[in-house]
């Protein structure tokens, strides 16, 4: 009686030491994974924020450039889950970069082509 009870205890703790170690190393790749996408965000604001910059101090053309950059600079969802909300503060940061950059090109260029990065591109790019 004894024996059969000492296995049913050891099969219960083994059972739950192998459940814990998975659902740790779950835990650890979850985290691990939302690590990595942080930082992937953090460093596609970083160069957003270094176009504008850029943008900023240099001539119609380099904004142009740093325009179109920042608009092809990994598309929404390449480096982030579409939906997600990364993917969303990443966005937003590029819709705000863009918007100043376009504020900028009313400045030097005299000149308003509304608020589509593309037709500015299109008609200040050629020059």
């Amino acid at each position: 009686m004894k024996s059969k009870f000492h296995r049913i205890m050891w099969a219960s703790l083994s059972l739950i030491f192998v459940c814990t170690i998975v659902f740790t190393l779950i835990m650890c790749y979850c985290y691990l994974e939302l690590r990595f996408r942080v930082l992937l965000a953090r460093e596609q604001v970083q160069v957003f924020a270094a176009m504008c910059e850029k943008a900023w101090r240099g001539d119609v053309h380099q904004a142009i450039e740093c325009l179109e950059y920042t608009i092809m600079y990994y598309p929404t969802g390449t480096k982030q889950a579409p939906s997600s909300p990364l993917n969303e503060v990443v966005e937003t940061s590029r819709m705000l970069a863009v918007q100043d950059i376009i504020a900028f090109l009313r400045l030097k260029s005299n000149q308003d082509f509304g608020e589509d990065p593309y037709l500015w591109i299109r008609k200040l790019g050629k020059d």
